[in-house]
């Protein structure tokens, strides 16, 4: 391995059997590996979505409804350091195991509507696809509270006038697509209704292209003056044909 592999293994000795993506001529640095995973950046635009909804619950007055929102910092998408300091309400996101598929059986494929978009002489290739069944938590201080993050959630969810799912354009994540789907959900009533925390279950699905940047070189068609070059090119033809002998009745 060369210099052109420093930004995936810091050793020049290992030895890979296989070729990392983006090897170019003229050599160039490869691109480094990446800092965040698809999922976590996934979710991370999952819970602004989250953030900007606005719940209505009812009010004590006769046809009153209270509107309210769930801010981003009581949105987690991992395990809270301090679980005693959550805010109501609130919502967590509970992992499931992730998925990723391949695309075929061959290379990864190129994706030419992307050649220099995100960097000079640069195009993105999808290795598979990634899904994940995960768990929607909601959290409310009463029980209408829960009821409304659970009833508005689902509705979201589902609001997509072709699909039965909701379409969420990545921009960190070079502007894919992601693609969330309700799946069921649950009422849960345990010994924590008496402190004033009631949950629920919402579960979802998620699907997104898993694309990687990499170095390419273009074609470059190279124009020569052959008159210039002082160069004949003879483009006669001959064709001998020879005298066939045919016997026959």
């Amino acid at each position: 391995m060369g210099m052109a592999d420093e930004g995936l293994i810091a050793h020049e000795a290992f030895d890979l059997v296989t070729s990392p993506y983006g090897r170019v001529w003229p050599v160039r640095a490869e691109k480094p590996l990446p800092a965040t995973d698809t999922r976590t950046i996934v979710l991370r635009r999952f819970r602004q979505f989250l953030s900007l909804l606005r719940f209505r619950r009812p009010g004590n007055a006769p046809g009153q409804t209270i509107e309210f929102r769930v801010p981003a910092e009581n949105i987690h998408i991992e395990q809270p350091d301090n679980v005693k300091e959550l805010k109501f309400p609130g919502i967590a996101i509970l992992p499931g195991r992730g998925t990723s598929e391949p695309i075929g059986l061959g290379p990864p494929k190129v994706l030419e509507d992307t050649w220099n978009v995100y960097g000079a002489d640069t195009v993105l290739v999808q290795q598979g696809e990634y899904t994940e069944d995960f768990t929607v938590e909601v959290w409310g201080s009463q029980r209408a509270e829960r009821r409304a993050l659970i009833a508005g959630i689902s509705a979201a969810l589902r609001s997509a006038d072709d699909s039965y799912s909701t379409r969420i354009k990545l921009p960190e994540y070079y502007d894919r697509v992601c693609e969330f789907w309700l799946s069921g959900q649950q009422h849960i009533d345990d010994p924590d209704v008496v402190r004033g925390r009631r949950r629920g279950h919402l579960f979802v699905g998620m699907r997104v292209a898993e694309v990687q940047l990499i170095n390419a070189v273009g074609f470059k068609s190279v124009g020569v003056d052959l008159e210039a070059c002082n160069v004949d090119v003879d483009v006669s033809v001959s064709v001998e044909v020879a005298e066939v002998e045919v016997n026959g009745p």
